[in-house]
């Protein structure tokens, strides 16, 4: 590791204004990662379980539709590396799938044209979460950008890590409830699964493809099941 590049990039993350609140440590990391590598934007999910995501970082609005789109449909690079805990890159979204099924045709209509994602794993080397870097055009990371990515990921598991801002804070948070999107999707499941004698994984698909299948997100599905609004039972 080139360690006068770490520094380098440490004091552009620490030169970010950091609130002290849950994720603020980790949102700098993200922010600097935008523009050292060159990409639109970012977004950071937590994986409290494989089921199930905690968006904690977008730095756009963009970012955070795109997030929400691959999460709804299941599909997806970010996916894939947080399933295989490898960082996968797709610097061509339209040539990787040239057959545009699933999240590329979705994804390509949100004018996406690159992605990038790696798993941020914790000090015992297992997947907690996963890092999407979006780009509007297409083409790779270059050599620094690729080595920079090593190290930027490294410094997101040392932010996810802080005891006020991080992870712990975050598990506390959870007990609380006060992970709305994490509680949503876990009462939504346990509810499907429970009135409608489904497995648990049955459920999830059931609440996915009624989300893709009406144009929203798993997430407001998933509010509506779990405040009672909605009944996905089969018909």
């Amino acid at each position: 590791m080139d360690v006068n590049r770490r520094e380098q990039l440490v004091r552009a993350i620490t030169g970010q204004p950091v609130s002290g609140r849950l994720w603020s440590r980790a949102h700098a990391v993200c922010t600097v990662t935008t523009r050292e590598l060159g990409l639109d934007a970012a977004a950071l999910s937590l994986y409290l379980e494989p089921r199930i995501q905690e968006p904690i970082v977008t730095t756009s609005s963009w970012a955070a539709h795109l997030n929400d789109l691959e999460y709804t449909l299941g599909d997806g690079p970010s996916v894939t590396a947080f399933q295989a805990e490898r960082a996968i890159h797709l610097p061509d979204l339209a040539a990787a799938h040239r057959d545009r099924t699933g999240y590329a045709t979705f994804a390509g209509a949100e004018e996406l044209a690159a992605q990038f994602c790696w798993p941020v794993l914790t000090g015992d080397g297992e997947p907690i979460a996963v890092l999407n870097g979006y780009r509007r055009r297409p083409g790779p990371l270059s050599a620094r950008q690729t080595q920079d990515s090593d190290i930027l990921v490294m410094l997101l598991a040392r932010a996810l890590e802080d005891r006020d801002t991080g992870l712990p804070a975050a598990l506390a948070a959870v007990e609380r409830g006060q992970l709305r999107h994490y509680a949503t999707v876990a009462l939504a499941i346990t509810f499907t699964a429970a009135r409608h004698k489904l497995s648990s994984d049955d459920a999830y698909a059931l609440l996915r493809a009624h989300a893709f299948s009406h144009g929203k997100t798993l997430r407001d599905i998933a509010d509506a099941v779990a405040s009672r609004r909605l009944d996905l039972g089969p018909r």
